[in-house]
């Protein structure tokens, strides 16, 4: 990293608000939307990493999406093109009541622009698809902390192949960083070991085509 992203970096992990959006609203009034938007993406992943590798902590993961996804609000034009040109992202935490890292998720692709419909904590297979169907969500985004809940997401996928077959599936939580053929076994398009992993994969998924 260097320059712009160096002290965005720097700024988000010390929860420095103010510093955060002088240097955001600078970059977006010089380069414009996409420019600013692939800064915010580099310096997110890189703190995504930085959590994995343990330099930071996850309350600063936490705060740095909450930070950029207010300052990106407040700067960013808010008009239907903008939020038009992402997908719709659907977020659960499936079956399990442990919602920190789908949080983090969530606050992530927010700052970004996505466009997200939350399910909560504890959602079951009818709930998922009776929301995916309503909300035309076309990627979603799981997250589980036990290994029955992450077995349980291949009886979702079934449903959601014969109702939904469009949908893309990424999953995340603790069973998967245990075992990294899990994703595959129960049918994910994707998983994320960490959050900062999430825009490389939603990135892969839409050059791949929804």
């Amino acid at each position: 990293m260097g320059g712009i992203t160096t002290a965005l970096f720097q700024a988000l992990i010390s929860v420095d608000k103010a510093i955060a959006t002088e240097l955001l609203t600078a970059e977006y009034s010089k380069n414009g939307f996409k420019e600013t938007g692939e800064v915010i993406t580099q310096v997110l992943e890189e703190i995504g990493n930085g959590w994995e590798q343990g330099s930071v902590s996850l309350a600063q993961v936490y705060m740095s999406g909450i930070i950029v996804e207010e300052v990106v609000k407040k700067i960013f034009p808010q008009n239907e093109e903008v939020v038009n040109t992402l997908p719709v992202l659907g977020t659960a935490v499936f079956l399990d009541c442990h919602g920190l890292g789908m949080k983090i998720v969530k606050s992530l692709v927010k700052s970004k622009g996505y466009p997200v419909i939350d399910m909560g904590l504890g959602a079951d297979v009818d709930l998922i698809v009776e929301t995916i169907l309503e909300k035309n969500i076309q990627i979603l985004l799981l997250s589980v902390l036990m290994l029955p809940s992450a077995l349980a997401i291949k009886g979702l996928k079934e449903k959601l192949g014969s109702k939904s077959p469009g949908v893309k599936l990424v999953v995340g939580g603790a069973p998967f960083r245990l075992d990294e053929t899990l994703g595959t076994q129960v049918g994910a398009h994707a998983y994320c070991r960490n959050a900062g992993e999430i825009f490389g994969v939603l990135n892969r998924l839409q050059k791949e085509g929804l």
